[in-house]
């Protein structure tokens, strides 16, 4: 399972909060960081989190690959993170 994920659901977020964080980050990846920190998730765990999507994009491709949810996005939110 991809680390992302995984970490979401150690941390009892429901796979209907995991979807929109997804496509959040695949939409406006900044705003989806503002949803994130709003999980109520430890701040070493959320620190973990947001640096994992900030340095491996990768893995949030792997992440909407597996949620079924549509990759051009991805592409393009990618994009953005890199400005």
């Amino acid at each position: 399972m991809n680390p992302i994920l995984a970490m979401l659901k150690e941390n009892n977020i429901s796979d209907e909060q995991i979807n929109e964080i997804f496509q959040a980050l695949t939409q406006n990846p900044l705003a989806a960081m503002t949803t994130i920190s709003q999980l109520g998730l430890p701040q070493d765990k959320l620190q973990a989190l947001i640096a994992q999507i900030m340095q491996n994009p990768a893995l949030i491709k792997e992440a909407v690959d597996e949620l079924g949810l549509d990759f051009a996005k991805v592409e393009a939110a990618k994009e953005q993170l890199q400005k």
